[in-house]
């Protein structure tokens, strides 16, 4: 499922930039307030069409194995970082940071969330992992 998703965004990414960015919201939505499972060729391709995308040229490029080739890349850079799940974070001059959440943030959550992290990740390197039991 993970794979074939990628792919869809990388046809998406072919329409270009902001063609990808209103599918990859789309996707994240699906999955994170709909609870989708992602990576379903329907789904996939009924997200493309809602975001606009040129469904025939989609479809085309979810059938060309160069798509792959960005993921590829990704998995070899991220292999030399450590990376071992997702979403992992990358901040310059910092070593990575996974980050689980249980649930979606409001928007008003999100930005003081975010500066707490990236402050903790990017500029506390002896914050090794903080875990809560459940």
């Amino acid at each position: 499922m993970a794979l074939r998703t990628f792919w869809a965004a990388e046809a998406a990414r072919r329409q270009g930039t902001e063609a990808f960015h209103r599918f990859h919201r789309a996707l994240l939505r699906e999955r994170h307030q709909r609870g989708q499972k992602l990576g379903e060729p329907e789904m996939l391709r009924a997200v493309a069409a809602r975001t606009g995308l040129d469904v025939d040229s989609f479809e085309e490029a979810l059938g060309d194995p160069t798509c792959l080739e960005r993921l590829a890349e990704d998995h070899t850079r991220a292999e030399g970082l450590g990376v071992f799940g997702a979403p992992t974070f990358v901040f310059p001059g910092a070593d990575p940071a996974y980050l689980k959440l249980t649930r979606l943030l409001t928007l008003e959550e999100a930005l003081g969330f975010w500066k707490e992290f990236h402050s903790t990740a990017a500029h506390r390197p002896y914050v090794l992992e903080i875990k809560r039991p459940h």
